[in-house]
């Protein structure tokens, strides 16, 4: 399966965990502390597994004039061919 498969089942699930039940409406991520913290936790899990995986997919650097830049984070702390970002750990293609 590829990264960005996942990265769809993953919203999915965390799409499903913000519907009412009752009324079909979509409720703020923290209000689910209200059904139970254990929902809000795999709420907060999934919802970082999405972050870390979106890293992973590699993204272009941004040329400057003296420097590269991370597209994510935009740090220029980028050296010529580093394979990630040394600040923000995305994944470059150069």
């Amino acid at each position: 399966m590829e990264i960005e498969e996942v990265i769809k089942w993953l919203e999915f699930d965390m799409d499903l965990m913000t519907l009412d039940y009752q009324t079909a409406d979509r409720i703020d991520p923290e209000s689910l502390k209200c059904r139970s913290e254990q929902e809000y936790n795999v709420y907060k899990a999934l919802e970082s597994a999405v972050k870390t995986l979106k890293k992973q997919i590699p993204e272009r650097t941004v040329d400057r004039v003296r420097f590269y830049e991370c597209p994510t984070c935009e740090s220029d702390r980028i050296k010529y061919f580093d394979c990630y970002c040394r600040v923000c750990g995305q994944k470059l293609e150069w």
